[in-house]
């Protein structure tokens, strides 16, 4: 007797299929651009084959000035990037903490990146318990932060001091004296 397969695998059977084959047909065809050797112009084929913009034209860089004394130009060079390397200040990096990675990405295209933060230390201006049992913090530097998991032997108040830790795999871990809890920032 004939083992049935499930009558929903037959498209996607047919589907993957139909992929190989066109595959096949394309790889056997060719296209005469493939066998361009030189790089550039074998972009350039593709290019007008397939109805891609023309690159813009590349920058050109202006030699060296070799009249400039070469010890000017080179303390000149060396104060331009010491000012364009100093470190963000600590307050642009504290705003990022906790943020999950695309809102940071975009805070940071906005912003140069600064070094990343492993921690932070505030004191906690609210307090409050959700109707689930997690606890809501609001720090002094205005981040709010909630326990990823409800656990009532928790008892934080307006005054206390935490410091919350980078964990594993993008979570964070608050610290204020004998407690130890997982938290997300929520704002």
């Amino acid at each position: 007797m004939r083992a049935s397969r499930p009558r929903f695998f037959r498209p996607i059977i047919t589907v993957a299929l139909a992929g190989v084959a066109a595959s096949a047909v394309a790889s056997e065809s060719g296209n005469p651009c493939a066998v361009i050797q030189d790089d550039s112009s074998r972009l350039a084929c593709y290019d007008n084959t397939f109805g891609r913009p023309a690159a813009p034209p590349a920058r050109t860089v202006p030699p060296p000035a070799t009249t400039a004394a070469p010890a000017a130009a080179a303390s000149a060079g060396a104060a331009t990037a010491a000012v364009t390397a100093a470190p963000q200040p600590v307050e642009k990096q504290v705003e990022q903490f906790g943020l999950d990675p695309e809102a940071a990405r975009k805070q940071a295209a906005r912003t140069s990146s600064p070094p990343p933060v492993e921690s932070i230390e505030s004191t906690v201006t609210d307090a409050k318990r959700r109707g689930t049992g997690e606890l809501v913090l609001t720090l002094a530097n205005g981040q709010v932060w909630m326990q990823s998991q409800a656990d009532s032997r928790v008892w934080i108040k307006p005054g206390d001091v935490v410091t919350i830790k980078k964990a594993v795999f993008g979570s964070y871990l608050m610290v204020s004296g004998y407690y130890s809890f997982k938290v997300r920032r929520i704002s």
